[in-house]
């Protein structure tokens, strides 16, 4: 059957007849008038190529194929009133959901302690998954739900992906407290004669600083990189390393560490650290509640930078 041909309200008109095996009935149940209920008979009994219902005596009785149809048509309204029904409410107290992010390192480190405690507290039922971060395949991941969203730094997500702004990150120098040559403040002639350690979490052998400087006809020393900036505070002490990193870790990092933080001797290009969904999910109450969450713990970070500003 062309489905382009069937009328919605004439299976809510045939499911009504035959309960009720009257027409007059069915029009007073349906609200609306015999003629026009008798017309959408006339009409269901084309379209099945059937009389569907017959009279017997004061009655009126279904046809065989009537009562075949019965059961087929009641699960089909059923089906579409469910799909048109108002979504539900994402009861945070109550839900068993399970929550799959992408989150990079940088973002675990600055987000995740606090955004648990959240969790946990408003809703103890639901579960987070991360997992670790594969830029090729965050929008195949996307488009299968594989990933219900993502918290890190994409500048080119592509156009079905919503993106919002979480913070602006700077780019600051941590050194050695007791370093043989920097105190204080540092001369872009020192900057490049120093060995540098470079955090690559991708496993990449340059980053901002190297384009910054190329812009110079300028280039450093990379004498160490590695993937996790946690151990930044282990290697700098005793060292003559610098390492360039951005400003919210680093602070944490130097934290009971004898490291000094030093603004960089040139201008370097920020980063935005952003949620990233599906532009289907817009209506997700319970991811849209998880961002407010994820929003709520930005605000609540020290060291809020102002932009850097792009040359």
């Amino acid at each position: 059957m062309d489905l382009r041909r069937v009328d919605l309200n004439l299976l809510v008109v045939f499911e009504m007849l035959i309960d009720q095996r009257s027409v007059g009935r069915a029009a007073n149940r349906l609200g609306l008038s015999q003629p026009a209920t008798s017309a959408a008979l006339a009409r269901l009994r084309t379209l099945f190529a059937d009389p569907l219902l017959l009279r017997h005596g004061n009655t009126m009785r279904p046809t065989a194929r009537a009562e075949h149809l019965l059961p087929g048509v009641r699960a089909a309204l059923r089906a579409v009133d469910q799909a048109l029904a108002p979504r539900d409410v994402f009861d945070p107290a109550r839900s068993t959901r399970r929550f799959r992010l992408v989150m990079n390192d940088y973002a675990q480190h600055l987000l995740l302690p606090t955004l648990v405690r959240r969790i946990l507290t408003e809703a103890p039922g639901v579960t987070l998954r991360v997992l670790p971060i594969e830029v090729p395949r965050l929008p195949e991941w996307f488009a299968d739900g594989t990933v219900d969203a993502a918290i890190g730094f994409w500048p080119d997500a592509p156009k079905p992906l919503r993106v919002a702004r979480l913070l602006h990150q700077r780019f600051v120098c941590a050194l050695a407290q007791d370093h043989p040559t920097v105190r204080g403040r540092m001369t872009l002639a020192q900057y490049v004669a120093l060995p540098h350690l470079l955090v690559a979490p991708r496993g990449g052998e340059s980053g901002v600083v190297d384009d910054a400087l190329a812009d110079r006809g300028l280039t450093r020393h990379i004498a160490l990189t590695t993937p996790d900036f946690m151990v930044v505070p282990q290697i700098l002490p005793g060292t003559p390393l610098v390492a360039t990193i951005a400003s919210l870790v680093a602070r944490r990092l130097a934290y009971g560490a004898k490291l000094q933080i030093l603004k960089p001797p040139l201008p370097l290009w920020g980063f935005d650290l952003q949620f990233i969904w599906d532009a289907t999910r817009d209506r997700d109450d319970g991811l849209m509640w998880l961002r407010r969450h994820v929003a709520k713990v930005v605000s609540g970070l020290a060291d809020r930078p102002r932009r850097t500003a792009r040359r």
